[in-house]
């Protein structure tokens, strides 16, 4: 009896409460059309397209760049499909210049390279 009543209050009101205003901003995140981010990477990191599938309606199933020796695979988000967040992380030969190029090809810096 005494743990059941230690859990009766569980989880605290104000765990719920952040978890409610926290849903909806997660469920606005920014999307990005695949051809943005093709012509992004392509000036940032010297990326290479190597593949682009449509669907019926025109937006981009799936696509496939290369940057150095690495493979990278995107598509489209859709109702069936949602946005998902991801990280990538690329070794290359100079940070600082790709850090650069990144920049001026429209990416935001949340921190500049350190050593």
């Amino acid at each position: 009896m005494r743990i059941a009543r230690e859990l009766r209050e569980l989880p605290r009101k104000k765990f719920k409460q952040n978890l409610k205003a926290n849903l909806p901003r997660s469920a606005q995140m920014p999307t990005t059309t695949v051809s943005s981010v093709l012509e992004f990477a392509s000036q940032a990191f010297g990326a290479q397209e190597m593949l682009r599938v449509k669907w019926p309606d025109g937006s981009i199933m799936h696509a496939e760049f290369r940057v150095g020796d690495s493979m990278i695979e995107i598509g489209e988000a859709n109702e069936q499909f949602p946005p998902l967040p991801a990280t990538i992380h690329l070794k290359v030969d100079d940070g600082d210049a790709v850090y650069e190029r990144a920049l001026q090809a429209g990416g935001a810096s949340l921190y500049p390279p350190t050593d």
